[in-house]
């Protein structure tokens, strides 16, 4: 085998240089899209646990990705750029993850498997060794990771992460990354084809990236220009302080920060995990469809209301707060001509505000009329609107950055600029394409790390055809601010405000389905 080399391919976009100096600096870690596989149950259960079963088909990933082969290099200019490694050893991408059996008794004696994997992924946002990739320069930045489950009469199943940085991929990116994780896997099964060697010999290949997203001066100049003119005028010519429209009385939780200086990690995240069952996303896609609706608007106006009956119980001074803002993620490949199996980071954001009624939090119910879906229905135009186009973005704005270093450290200390983000991966197949497979993916998930310099929490779904939606909400410890006694720690505290929020939003969803 020859020593490892890299050849420079090409200078990151705005978008990708944005994530890199956020990741250098340790305000963001590294995403996650899993899914719990069944084997059929006459699988051998080590083999299972054996990078060899794997290497068939992360073999095709590779082939498929070339963002799996990167990884990053000083140019003479000293800045970043991307470079193809030589080859990829995938014993330096595969990890066979242990759970203690106390973390696995205590959390199914809790809730359920959901309560399990919701500590697997805080150890995966947690983990010093993983967090931040700290060899991207010789090692591409991601990792597969295996946990072996329950398994019945019928099958084997099998937890399997795709972690990866944020740098190489947005989240799209990971669901493509199971598309074909279960195309390989499948057919090597079926082939009952493994392999001993571990090495990947890389070949030319292009890295796609978004195109110039193009800026309009009526937007580049209205976050400035909304800070100074008489809110009358800001609001007639459409100009606001911030993008995302934040101003003194949205909700945004504490200021941004990291931890101490050698804190490990300097962003400790918090996971909460809850699964919608398909019956019930069943009728709330089709209560969506009748009112002119989409899911992700439909979950953010529910977010919006649990949070303004829970926030008031737990939140200094929520009193005189006037509205929440959520940051919905958006897929920009369709607008751009770019297909979703193409892996790169393609995301940008559309804002929406919902006014606080803070009556709402005294009443345990909502009420299911026209009125209620007005607004999920207008959100759900203004988003479809905001994803249709490369014009007037926020990641377009991006452009206009001339030091990252500089604007990403001045942002630690100022004021979050949404209440959550929402970022939503529709819908996964879960079963080979010839329909006559062996191995199915049963269940997705989605999560991110604590935002140290974002929002101060999220909420990840994807669902799974046929299947549950799951929704991963996370958060950087301490970013919520809630208040806490003697008794609770603040990330106590924390956990309950989530776990409550995620309790409504289910018993709202069901709701919903019932009265459609």
């Amino acid at each position: 085998m020859e020593a490892l080399t890299w050849k420079p391919v090409r200078t990151p976009t705005p978008a990708e240089r944005r994530t890199i100096v956020r990741h250098f600096r340790k305000l963001y870690n590294n995403v996650i899209v899993a899914g719990i596989y069944d084997f059929p149950s006459n699988s051998n259960e080590a083999d299972l646990a054996r990078v060899e079963t794997y290497i068939p088909a992360l073999t095709e990933c590779l082939k498929q990705y070339p963002f799996l082969s990167v990884v990053l290099k000083k140019n003479n200019k000293n800045d970043d750029v991307y470079a193809r490694a030589s080859h990829v050893d995938l014993r330096q991408h595969f990890n066979l993850l242990e759970v203690s059996e106390d973390v696995v008794r205590s959390n199914l004696e809790r809730a359920s498997e959901d309560a399990l994997l919701a500590r697997v992924f805080e150890g995966l946002c947690n983990d010093s060794k993983l967090t931040f990739f700290d060899t991207v320069d010789t090692l591409p930045g991601w990792r597969t990771d295996v946990l072996p489950l329950r398994h019945s009469a019928a099958s084997n199943r099998v937890f399997i992460s795709f972690t990866y940085a944020h740098y190489l991929a947005d989240g799209m990116s990971g669901v493509a990354f199971h598309k074909t994780l279960l195309q390989g896997l499948d057919r090597s099964l079926r082939a009952e084809t493994t392999s001993s060697s571990t090495i990947f010999e890389t070949s030319e290949s292009q890295l796609v990236g978004l195109p110039h997203l193009p800026i309009s001066l009526k937007y580049l100049l209205a976050p400035a220009l909304g800070l100074y003119l008489p809110s009358f005028l800001s609001r007639a010519l459409g100009l606001k302080p911030i993008v995302s429209g934040a101003d003194s009385g949205t909700w945004t939780g504490t200021k941004m920060f990291v931890g101490e200086a050698g804190s490990v990690p300097p962003v400790k995240t918090a996971v909460e995990v809850l699964s919608i069952h398909n019956g019930t996303l069943t009728s709330i896609l089709a209560a969506c469809r009748k009112h002119d609706a989409k899911l992700t608007s439909l979950l953010n106006e529910l977010i919006a209301r649990c949070m303004s009956r829970h926030l008031p119980m737990s939140y200094p001074h929520f009193a005189e707060k006037t509205n929440l803002i959520s940051a919905t993620s958006f897929n920009l490949r369709k607008a751009a001509g770019i297909s979703d199996n193409v892996m790169g980071v393609f995301a940008s954001a559309s804002y929406t505000q919902y006014d606080i009624d803070h009556k709402s939090g005294e009443r345990d119910n909502i009420t299911i009329d026209d009125q209620f879906w007005a607004p999920v229905s207008k959100a759900s135009h203004d988003m479809a609107k905001d994803t249709s186009t490369l014009n007037d973005t926020p990641t377009g704005l991006l452009n206009w950055v001339s030091n990252f270093d500089s604007w990403m450290e001045g942002q630690v200390g100022e004021a979050r600029d949404a209440s959550w983000q929402m970022s939503n991966l529709m819908s996964f197949d879960g079963k080979p394409k010839d329909g006559e497979g062996i191995v199915e993916v049963e269940k997705m998930f989605f999560c991110q790390p604590g935002h140290a310099v974002g929002e101060p929490l999220d909420f990840n779904t994807i669902s799974t055809k046929g299947g549950d939606l799951v929704i991963c909400s996370g958060w950087q410890i301490g970013a919520i601010g809630v208040e806490w006694d003697a008794n609770t720690s603040a990330e106590a505290a924390e956990r309950d405000l989530v776990r409550n929020v995620l309790r409504d939003l289910k018993r709202y969803l069901q709701v919903l389905a019932e009265e459609r």
